[in-house]
């Protein structure tokens, strides 16, 4: 097992140090390994795809297992964190779908982020995944720049790391307090920091962030939850502010309720839970992971170019602001 503080190697027969073929966004792979040019730069309805098909068109088959095409992704590389799992794991294979180069990284499972990676890689694209505490300062900078070193840069960073105690405020404790501050907020810092310098010479970048319902609608029985969700969504808009004339985007989601294997250890009573849920969200129904994904790509793509600093959220309509 990697120890903190290191970035693992790369996996068996991929010599370090050796940079990979990355995609240009003006590029598909040909059949023998050469990079075919089909259109300028981030314009793809000049390479003979329409955008939206007629429903009586056969839709073009795709070449490279489940990819679609998402404006301004291909060739991109993706960074997220916290990506074995859950919402992470939706992120970053939908990433890989949408032909971008992903590096995830994952707390102590290196086998669950490998798996994640295998899949990418089976869509056709680059992927790294590595063991990072996103608390570590020095093992993000170190993952950082490994990535651009390999993968030719960082377009996109996704923080999910997070936890979200259930504690009345009058039993959290100064640690539980700057557990969750650290965790939750710190780590979105720390990746922030890490991308921002290289992501501000190219003059590009979208930075997100999974702030939460919590950004704006506190529940009870989770103060630290709540103030750390807001500084989230308050470091994003600092960013939009500041990194806007250098091209770069940040932007928060805030995922409702969503069907993850995580709810039942945070809800005794899951049925009755649910039943709770589809009886109060306009939506009738629990949201996935994918739909978060799926914010992200809008957020990380040419279609959400012109958005920053704003709070996505992805609720089913619970809250309404």
């Amino acid at each position: 097992m990697p120890l903190r503080g290191r970035v693992p190697p790369l996996r068996p027969g991929r010599p370090a140090g050796r940079s990979r073929p990355c995609l240009r966004q003006d590029e598909e792979p040909a059949g023998d390994g050469r990079h075919v040019n089909r259109s300028p730069r981030g314009d793809l309805r000049s390479a003979g795809k329409p955008v939206f098909a007629c429903q009586n068109r056969v839709p073009p088959r795709r070449t490279m297992g489940e990819q679609m095409e998402v404006p301004g992704l291909r060739g991109r590389v993706a960074v997220i964190t916290a990506a074995g799992q859950n919402i992470g794991r939706a992120v970053a294979l939908a990433f890989a779908r949408a032909g971008a180069h992903i590096v995830i990284t994952g707390g102590s499972d290196l086998a669950k982020i490998e798996a994640v990676a295998d899949e990418a890689r089976s869509l056709g694209v680059e992927a790294m995944a590595s063991i990072c505490d996103g608390t570590d300062e020095t093992a993000m900078n170190a993952l950082i720049e490994r990535a651009i070193a390999e993968l030719g840069g960082v377009d996109i960073a996704v923080s999910c790391v997070g936890i979200r105690p259930h504690q009345p405020i009058a039993e959290i404790t100064l640690q539980d307090w700057q557990k969750v501050m650290k965790t939750n907020l710190g780590s979105a810092f720390i990746l922030t920091q890490a991308v921002l310098p290289h992501m501000r010479r190219r003059k590009y970048g979208r930075l997100l962030y999974m702030a939460g319902t919590d950004a704006l609608f506190p529940l009870a029985n989770r103060a630290h939850v709540v103030a750390a969700k807001h500084g989230m969504h308050g470091l994003a808009k600092a960013v939009a502010l500041e990194c806007g004339p250098d091209g770069v985007t940040a932007n928060s989601i805030a995922p409702g309720w969503l069907d993850t294997d995580r709810n039942a250890a945070w809800y005794p009573d899951l049925a009755a839970t649910y039943e709770h849920v589809r009886a109060t969200v306009p939506l009738r129904t629990l949201g996935t992971a994918e739909d978060v994904a799926n914010a992200c790509l809008y957020l990380a793509s040419d279609m959400g170019k012109f958005v920053t600093g704003h709070l996505l959220h992805v609720n089913g309509g619970e809250f309404m602001v």
